[in-house]
């Protein structure tokens, strides 16, 4: 029986987001949300719309891509990524695995530009399909390493 996952491109405006299984290893990107959707004013986990996709793709594990530095070092940002994620997960009674993600937005960006028409610029929709390419990255680097061990 596969495992349905939930991958999470967390930032500070957006968060992409990505499903995927395990059997077949595929994943296809999501609408970005916005963070604020995730957290409140007061920084207490919002979880209506995640449960909702939760339900939605049957949801069983959840990806959270935790950005390193270049010595392979814990980043701030990855420290405060790997506490919402175990907030969420324990909400959500799900189990939670956390991926380094350094160059998912980078190379999301070079995937979306390579198919950009010459000459034109990024607009809104393709930057927030950035940040779900990105959390797709995540899942499939994901699913290489399990699949290596």
């Amino acid at each position: 029986m596969p495992t349905s996952y939930l991958a999470f491109d967390y930032g500070t405006k957006r968060t992409g987001l990505a499903v995927g299984n395990d059997l077949l290893c595929t994943t296809q990107p999501l609408p970005a949300i916005a963070t604020s959707l995730l957290r409140d004013a007061d920084g207490k986990l919002v979880l209506s719309t995640i449960r909702k996709i939760v339900k939605t793709w049957e949801i069983q594990h959840l990806i959270f891509g935790a950005p390193l530095d270049s010595q392979a070092q814990e980043t701030d940002l990855s420290k405060r990524i790997k506490r919402f994620g175990h907030q969420l997960g324990n909400a959500l009674a799900l189990p939670v695995d956390f991926a380094d993600e350094r160059y998912s937005s980078s190379e999301a960006d070079r995937l979306l530009r390579d198919n950009q028409p010459g000459g034109r610029k990024f607009t809104a929709k393709k930057i927030a399909l950035r940040d779900s390419v990105a959390a797709q990255l995540i899942l499939e680097a994901y699913f290489s390493e399990i699949k290596r061990n």
